[in-house]
């Protein structure tokens, strides 16, 4: 059995992570530990609504949608067959992700991050710096879709 750690955010119900997943159960029995950083959204849109109502987005809120999106993703993982488990970490993805390691080895571990123009990940390189960490393979995933998706594999 293959392990992945697959770390991701908003993303989680992304079309291109949903092909990344797919391809990975594709090889035969797999088993995935989701990581969601607790990362606040930068919707902008969102951001001037809940400050023109002066209620800007608390600490639990932003947990619970990372819940709710880690929830979907082990759903759309353990349907197509895989095991999964996971859970939500520190806000800062690279002491999220050397907590996980401290007791868990994988085989690959996938960086799932929105395109460059929106990822804070990527501005802080993120993915190479995983990589230059760590001794396994990490694939990153640019998500170009990824806003509400119930089903990655539509069209």
């Amino acid at each position: 059995m293959r392990h992945y750690l697959v770390v991701g955010n908003q993303t989680l119900g992304g079309r291109d992570l949903a092909v990344a997943l797919a391809d990975r159960l594709g090889r035969g029995p797999s088993s995935f530990y989701v990581l969601v950083p607790a990362t606040r959204q930068h919707d902008i849109y969102g951001s001037v609504l809940n400050a023109l109502e002066g209620s800007p987005v608390t600490e639990q809120e932003t947990i619970d949608a990372a819940e709710q999106r880690l929830a979907g993703c082990l759903k759309w993982i353990r349907d197509r067959g895989g095991t999964a488990e996971g859970a939500v970490g520190d806000p800062h993805p690279l002491k999220a992700i050397s907590h996980v390691l401290i007791d868990r080895h994988f085989d690959e571990i996938i960086v799932s991050t929105l395109p460059s123009h929106f990822s804070k990940w990527l501005h802080i390189d993120l993915p190479s710096r995983v990589a230059h960490a760590v001794d396994v393979p990490v694939i990153h995933v640019a998500d170009s879709y990824f806003e509400g998706a119930d089903d990655p594999e539509r069209s």
